[in-house]
């Protein structure tokens, strides 16, 4: 399942960095509307955990390891000098390695709960220059996460937003925003506001919003980039049928990474990004068909490894 507040705020942000392309990428008299195409790939691979007891019976302890692998293809156009827009379509492929988890899902007795689960979601953003300092932006989305086999159907969630944004100076840009998506079990949908700023302090510094964090990088070369990144992600996706009282309830899991990385450019097209950090506050918390929550269980914290590959056509 494709994280939920990575693609909430970061989608947002999208919308929002499209103002800013529409200034410096499109002088007066470019050709339009014009499309650039980027298609991402990337892995992530969270070492074994520890997960607290109310995932473990009494004979011991319970962990979870994942790797997930991710595709994206991002479809951007300047369609004029002052409306630009961007449609992304993306996956996600989960994989848990449990052991010892009996009480993860209460009433099943899975030592393995589940073990592969999958995301496909739709996002188009707009943006809408009103001014050379003033713009508004919007999005909605769309996907499915499931776990292996889970009813197509009932893994369907979706949402939008939208906000201001404000060119305070070449160097500093402001947005503000809010998004309202549902929720596979909860009644109340999720309601994430966001108040963004992308601020380059130099040359070689800047400061961004990231999803619902923060990335700091730092330029040392024209193809390279080093960066401190951290950000709240927010997934969600539905059970199959196969774990009797649970059987087609939901799953929600919070998580806290933080790293270090690289951005290496060894041409215009192409990127690599490799990163390494640590999980360091994650919580599950599972829900019958009927929205009841039944169980709570935090991991402590653990590392991780990435890496990411963006070509740009």
């Amino acid at each position: 399942m494709v994280p939920m507040g990575h693609w909430i705020a970061a989608i947002l942000g999208l919308a929002a960095s499209s103002f800013v392309r529409a200034q410096e990428d499109e002088p007066p008299g470019a050709d339009l509307p014009s499309l650039e195409v980027a298609v991402r790939a990337g892995d992530r691979y969270i070492f074994e955990g520890e997960l607290d007891d109310e995932a473990a019976p009494a004979t011991g302890d319970a962990e979870v390891a994942v790797n997930r692998a991710s595709l994206a293809l991002v479809f951007s156009s300047q369609l004029t000098e002052r409306l630009s827009g961007d449609l992304t379509l993306a996956g996600e492929l989960s994989h848990y390695d449990f052991s010892n988890a009996s009480d993860f899902l209460p009433g099943t007795g899975d030592e393995e709960p589940f073990e592969q689960t999958e995301s496909l979601i739709a996002t188009v953003t707009g943006a809408w220059e009103l001014t050379d300092t003033w713009a508004i932006f919007a999005m909605g989305r769309v996907d499915s996460s499931r776990e292996e086999d889970a009813d197509f159907g009932d893994s369907i969630s979706g949402g939008g937003g939208g906000g201001f944004i404000w060119k305070f100076s070449n160097e500093l840009t402001f947005r503000l925003a809010a998004g309202v998506f549902s929720s596979l079990e909860e009644d109340e949908p999720i309601v994430v506001p966001l108040i963004g700023v992308d601020w380059k302090v130099d040359d070689r510094l800047s400061l961004r919003t990231e999803g619902l964090g923060l990335r700091i990088t730092r330029r040392m070369t024209d193809d390279l980039d080093l960066f401190i990144v951290g950000a709240y992600e927010i997934r969600q996706f539905r059970l199959n049928d196969e774990h009797g009282p649970l059987s087609e309830g939901a799953v929600r899991d919070d998580s806290l990474p933080v790293a270090a990385g690289l951005d290496w450019r060894p041409i215009p097209q192409l990127s690599l990004r490799l990163e390494g950090g640590a999980i360091v506050y994650q919580e599950y918390e599972v829900f019958e068909d009927d929205g009841d929550d039944v169980n709570e269980i935090n991991t402590d914290p653990s590392p991780f490894l990435a890496i990411r590959v963006t070509w740009r056509f």
